[in-house]
């Protein structure tokens, strides 16, 4: 199902200030959750001081509770790290400079498990970069979230479709400005889109976003009749089996 993914850009354990006006992003986090949001994107922009720990464990811990699924993005080079942020119960790590180094990437897939791994790709890709993403996929890594291009309808088939051939779960994100983009989007199969700054500026509506989200109505065959208000969806199948 297509999924809309409210991002939540963090530094010094606060949202960034010209993203939103509410600065805990624990409270924003549970804000989205309660309007709606099946999946959000934490967004770590750095802003550690010395060697301090990231906050993003604390911050992921304390959303477990809640409906959505946790996605991380930002900085994950380290095996330890991503332990950390699975432990508080993260469920995709986004990673960006790691999968250029295909050991490094493999150490993440051993720490954590391939399939939580998600590419962070910046459009268009460099040189040499086939075969980098080979490399990934053989480690079983099947996620990518592509950024770089100003989306718009026009842009969004040359970039997305050659990925969603290929068998990844493509996600997208980065100057996503309008309805007609995620509509674009959604169409050429991607599985989802994530906003930030957008959603923050009131560019685009959370509640017209959400309704992409429900699925197309399938169409009834002719000569089928469609079961009234009330009735039980599992009625026919009960039939077929007695």
């Amino acid at each position: 199902m297509f999924t809309v993914v409210p991002s939540i850009p963090v530094a010094f354990g606060r949202v960034v200030p010209e993203a939103e006006a509410e600065r805990n992003p624990l409270r924003l986090a549970w804000r989205w959750m309660a309007s709606g949001a099946r999946r959000i994107h934490l967004e770590d922009r750095g802003g550690r001081r010395g060697n301090a720990p990231s906050t993003l464990p604390a911050l992921v811990l304390g959303c477990q509770a809640g409906p959505a699924l946790i996605q991380v993005g930002g900085g994950i080079w380290e095996p330890r790290e991503a332990r950390a942020l699975v432990g508080a119960g993260a469920a995709r790590l986004v990673v960006h400079a790691a999968w250029f180094h295909p050991r490094r990437l493999g150490r993440l897939a051993d720490a954590v498990g391939a399939e939580r791994l998600v590419l962070g790709v910046r459009l268009p890709l460099p040189e040499g970069a086939g075969a980098l993403l080979k490399a990934a996929r053989a480690l079983g890594v099947a996620e990518a979230v592509l950024s770089g291009p100003a989306w718009n309808p026009e842009s969004v088939r040359d970039a997305v479709a050659p990925w969603v051939d290929q068998g990844f779960v493509v996600w997208a994100a980065g100057h996503i400005e309008t309805l007609e983009a995620v509509e674009a989007l959604k169409a050429v199969g991607a599985r989802g889109a994530i906003v930030g700054r957008a959603l923050y500026l009131r560019r685009l509506d959370w509640q017209a976003l959400r309704g992409l989200e429900v699925p197309r109505p399938v169409p009834t065959p002719p000569g089928q009749r469609v079961p009234c208000a009330g009735a039980r969806p599992w009625a026919a199948q009960e039939a077929k089996d007695a």
